[in-house]
């Protein structure tokens, strides 16, 4: 059993992220190209590129192991940085899959990765309650809260119809975290 497992995660990484990272040199070439902003106004946050992408049949085993991951670490500042960064990169995700025009797994992947960055944010509030410091943390939250609002914005004019108010609901949600980020540490002043 122990051999077979051994095997699985070697195939996993010979044949699913060579072919993932070929693709992303597309993408990230059109992504580039849409940008909306220039770049004094850009927000400095490199999002963590994603890996295997939702619409890869092997998929549903990055996601499991990401959870089992997550529910597995035990200190609080590296479970927040783990979730962390598990947003970034289905927030990258959510991007490359609008540019391959699969706007609806584009929004589920992107809402999950909101899901991951509230899962950070209530770590930081249980730090906060035991008295460790979170202002790197924190700040890093904030950043990236405000880089996935710039996404948002770049992606906006690309999302076809019927697709626009769940993307419009998920943008909101990032809107609710850039406001609620800065409390974290107004609290930690107190």
């Amino acid at each position: 059993m122990k051999n077979i497992l051994v095997f699985f995660f070697i195939s996993l990484f010979v044949f699913v992220f060579p072919v993932s990272a070929q693709y992303e040199a597309e993408v990230v070439q059109d992504a580039s190209s849409a940008a909306t902003f220039t770049p004094d106004e850009r927000v400095q946050y490199e999002l963590a590129y994603p890996g295997i992408l939702p619409d890869h049949p092997l998929y549903f085993l990055k996601a499991t192991r990401d959870r089992l991951v997550s529910v597995l670490i035990n200190d609080t500042q590296k479970r927040a940085e783990f979730n962390l960064l598990t947003a970034d990169k289905r927030m990258y995700a959510g991007v490359f899959l609008i540019k391959k025009d699969k706007d609806e797994l584009a929004i589920s992947t992107m809402s999950k990765g909101s899901n991951y960055f509230q899962e950070a944010f209530d770590q930081v509030q249980v730090m906060k309650k035991a008295s460790k410091p979170t202002h790197d943390i924190t700040n890093r939250l904030l950043t990236a809260s405000q880089k996935y609002q710039e996404v948002y914005a770049e992606l906006e004019s690309e999302i076809d119809e019927p697709f626009r108010n769940s993307f419009k609901k998920e943008q909101e949600r990032i809107r609710k975290y850039i406001k609620e980020v800065p409390l974290l540490e107004e609290k930690a002043e107190k």
